[in-house]
């Protein structure tokens, strides 16, 4: 058996895992995530989201902790979300105690040049603080799958299951949705925009081609069950992306959800009569010679094709959650209630994914996106939670710290809750302070987003030309993720450090920015 052959048999067959341990990997990143950020606003004199330091900081306490996580401590899941819950939780109630006498200086707010940025709003940083986990788990995923000290359980499901990479193109079309202009110029859309779009989709359909060319011309290992012979990752984001234009053109904005509900319906039942047999079940045969090239295309890519219909109906349906997220009061209470309305909304999500079959990332079933969106949402809903929170602790210690009481820890939590709901905590939510909390290497992969995960490929794909992955052992395989990593990450950040926007990334985020104010 040749080399080829045994990497498609590793990372082929594989069953998946359960959606507990899927949310238990995605709620240890949010933690991580915090954790990060609690060392920022602790790191005053320093927070300057383009420091070298930061970026340090960024790489030891978020990105080697997500690769550990994924790898070396996925048997002890459980015992490390324990352990982080407990430590998010003691080192917010000392960093309270500690800076309740504390006032902040004028020069404290206002943090060299940056100072003068626009304003953004808690969404805006939340948003992009869930894109960057996305390319950041996608970039980590994509290489360390082909290493054994990667669990077989957490690599893309064969044909229906959970697992942590069949997320991937999932939370990537809800990060675009998230992120589109459509969110917020619905309203106006124009076939201007559309043009412009597709001049932007082109980018995508070229790396599509140029993915398969490289990947025909390498003889590189590529499973065809996943999108098909010809079709990729890339053709499908290009597919959502251009029809996801149109339907804002076409469609009224309040009913474009709905156009995503009855698209997500239609293509269901289409499944069920005997769509997702044909895409899982049909074997490869030779077309008849009568028969016209594009039916052999169609068959040779039906998993690609049929599943950018399901990815279409959750992206139309996310635009509607993006339009919530952008039509927020920047007040707290209002920051509360749509964290009630995503944790409210990912619970009904989950019990319904509960009372469907088994999803399957191949064919994009209902069951699927019920299963994407309810994640996405529980990690929208942390973070908004965790984000104001830290807002708070920078601007009112010493109030939280009045209304905590050790004793009786459960009920002070719910007094602050209900006090924040009632308006007696304002903060500042859009302080340019509180847009620096977020990780520098979070916000780096996002200034090119596509970029860094194009360059994410092509390191995986010379990493696995260059040796056999799957013959590494664990301390070996480390080495080279890290070293991975390092290198991806360090591009990204130079390129943000030095304001260079390459022309590719998945959607821009500007459109969040709510408008440049003086700083006080």
């Amino acid at each position: 058996m040749g080399r080829k052959q045994e990497h498609e048999l590793f990372v082929q067959n594989l069953t998946g895992c359960s959606s507990l341990t899927v949310f238990s990997v995605l709620a240890c990143i949010a933690l991580f995530v915090f954790l990060d950020e609690l060392l920022r606003l602790s790191w005053k004199k320093n927070l300057v989201s383009k420091k070298w330091t930061n970026f340090l900081l960024d790489f030891f306490v978020l990105v080697l902790p997500v690769l550990s996580t994924v790898t070396i401590l996925s048997g002890w899941l459980t015992s490390l979300l324990i352990f982080l819950a407990i430590t998010s939780l003691f080192a917010s109630a000392v960093r309270i105690a500690l800076s309740s006498g504390m006032t902040r200086q004028k020069d404290d707010l206002q943090v060299g040049e940056q100072a003068q940025a626009g304003r953004q709003s808690l969404e805006f940083m939340v948003v992009s603080q869930f894109r960057g986990c996305v390319l950041l788990l996608a970039c980590v995923t994509i290489l360390a799958v082909d290493f054994p000290v990667f669990p077989r359980q957490m690599g893309k499901t064969e044909r229906q299951g959970y697992s942590v990479m069949d997320l991937g193109v999932g939370a990537f079309v809800i990060a675009n949705a998230l992120a589109a202009p459509q969110t917020k110029e619905m309203e106006r859309s124009s076939w201007k925009m559309v043009v412009k779009e597709v001049q932007d989709t082109l980018v995508l359909l070229i790396l599509g081609f140029s993915r398969f060319v490289s990947v025909l011309l390498t003889d590189y290992p590529v499973p065809e069950a996943e999108y098909g012979k010809h079709w990729n990752f890339f053709c499908t984001l290009a597919f959502v992306k251009i029809l996801g234009r149109l339907a804002a053109v076409l469609v009224p904005p309040g009913a474009v959800a709905a156009l995503g509900v009855c698209l997500a319906i239609v293509y269901e039942c289409c499944l069920r009569l005997g769509l997702y047999s044909f895409v899982l079940d049909a074997a490869d045969k030779a077309v008849p010679a009568s028969s016209s090239s594009i039916v052999q295309f169609l068959i040779d890519n039906r998993s690609g094709l049929s599943s950018c219909l399901g990815f279409l109906a959750m992206f139309l349906m996310w635009l509607y959650v993006g339009r919530l997220f952008r039509n927020q009061r920047q007040s707290t209470a209002a920051i509360l209630r749509l964290f009630q309305d995503l944790a409210l909304y990912s619970l009904v999500l989950y019990g319904a994914t509960l009372m469907l079959p088994l999803p399957s990332r191949r064919v994009v079933n209902m069951s699927y996106m019920f299963w994407v969106s309810y994640q996405a949402m529980a990690f929208l809903a942390f973070t908004l939670l965790t984000r104001l929170l830290l807002v708070s602790i920078d601007q009112s210690s010493a109030v939280l710290l009045q209304s905590f009481d050790p004793r009786n820890v459960k009920s002070s939590l719910w007094n602050i809750y209900q006090a924040f709901q009632e308006g007696k905590f304002e903060v500042d939510l859009t302080s340019h302070r509180a847009s620096l909390f977020t990780p520098t290497i979070l916000s780096a992969m996002n200034y090119n987003s596509m970029a860094i995960f194009l360059l994410a490929n092509v390191l995986t794909g010379l990493i696995n030309l260059s040796i056999d992955t799957t013959k590494c052992g664990d301390l070996v395989s480390m080495l080279i993720l890290t070293a991975y990593l390092t290198v991806i990450t360090s591009a990204a950040y130079f390129l943000y450090r030095r304001n260079i926007r390459l022309p590719l990334r998945l959607a821009s985020l500007r459109p969040f920015c709510l408008p440049k104010t003086k700083v006080k």
